[in-house]
């Protein structure tokens, strides 16, 4: 009985396990790599990172899915959590963090400040408190290692915010040569912010801002991040219309590979620092890239600026479509632009 008890607890944990490892794809870290795991947790964010042996909790989804995001980490081998990070006081992006910090010893906890009173994330914070858990105030330009790899914090870079998306906390992953740009619901505003701040964004692997909507990954910050991979967090048919077409198209121009999770499910990265391969768990859509390998920003991505009114659009602006080619001029940048006395169009707030 003891055997036939051992067989089927063995057979259920095969099929767990495949339920949440892409196909085709090996998800087990490389020595001196990294792995990252986009969990599907539909309409909100949550992102598992392991390094050397580390790892790190960016946002958990609602509380409806911490059972799901445990059983993950569970599987994955997690049994401390170096890090755990929220983004943003929003519950799609904490709701769960409570429960799972519960089920596993943390060292520190990473939050940005702001004036949000929701009674539910100052219950977490008390929770961390009473749990003596380290609690770092996010600094832009802080640098944290995970085992083999490290991350920086990059944003945010102001304070007052009337969005409170804009206080998402944005950090840039690093492992040998690899990059990864998580940026949580950070909006234009947040990204124009960066643009001024940092003379490179570069990025292999781009986690769309805001679940992909039109506020976020605008034509000038994508053309600094320049990524070979997005990754979209949001839930099939949901009502916010994410990822927006805005968004797609601009991706499209720039030759972006964009995964999904309301399409691939959870999605996993693995690199050895030199190579990324990429998959997504409910589909075998697995993609392989030799970072360095990219092609340059292509001139349809440019900002594209009106020499009669004055005015500048992002590339898929329908007034910049409307411009006649003898009153057209491009931009490479939105410092450019605005150095050149044009100001943003008030449509697309480019």
């Amino acid at each position: 009985m003891k055997k036939i008890l051992c067989v089927i607890l063995a057979v259920i944990t095969v099929a767990l396990y495949g339920a949440c490892t892409p196909k085709g794809i090996d998800v087990s870290t490389p020595p001196s790599g990294m792995t990252v795991r986009f969990i599907n947790v539909e309409q909100g964010d949550c992102t598992l990172i392991e390094s050397g042996g580390k790892y790190m909790l960016v946002d958990s989804g609602e509380s409806t899915y911490s059972a799901t995001v445990k059983d993950i980490m569970r599987m994955s081998g997690v049994d401390k959590l170096t890090y755990v990070l929220v983004t943003h006081p929003h519950s799609d992006h904490f709701g769960g963090m409570r429960s799972i910090i519960k089920a596993y010893d943390t060292e520190n906890f990473i939050a940005a400040k702001t004036e949000c009173d929701d009674v539910e994330w100052t219950k977490l914070l008390k929770f961390v408190h009473d749990k003596d858990i380290n609690y770092i105030d996010a600094a832009a330009g802080e640098t944290y290692e995970l085992g083999d790899a490290a991350f920086t914090i990059l944003a945010p870079l102001g304070s007052g915010y009337k969005d409170d998306n804009n206080f998402s906390i944005v950090i840039m992953v690093k492992c040998g040569d690899a990059k990864f740009l998580l940026t949580g619901d950070a909006k234009r505003e947040s990204e124009y912010e960066m643009l001024s701040a940092y003379e490179n964004l570069d990025a292999d692997v781009y986690k769309c801002g805001h679940h992909g909507s039109s506020d976020s990954s605008t034509a000038s910050f994508l053309r600094e991040v320049n990524p070979v991979y997005a990754v979209v967090s949001c839930a099939k048919h949901n009502s916010y219309g994410h990822p927006s077409q805005e968004t797609l198209d601009r991706l499209s121009l720039l030759g972006t590979k964009v995964y999904r999770t309301d399409i691939l499910g959870s999605i996993i990265a693995v690199t050895d620092g030199k190579t990324i391969t990429i998959s997504g768990e409910a589909k075998a859509d697995s993609s392989t890239y030799t970072v360095g390998e990219k092609n340059t920003v292509p001139s349809a991505l440019d900002l594209v600026g009106n020499v009669k009114s004055k005015r500048f659009h992002d590339p898929i602006c329908s007034s910049a479509k409307e411009i006649n080619e003898k009153n057209r001029i491009s931009f490479t940048s939105r410092k450019e632009a605005l150095d050149q006395g044009y100001t943003p169009c008030s449509q697309c707030q480019p």
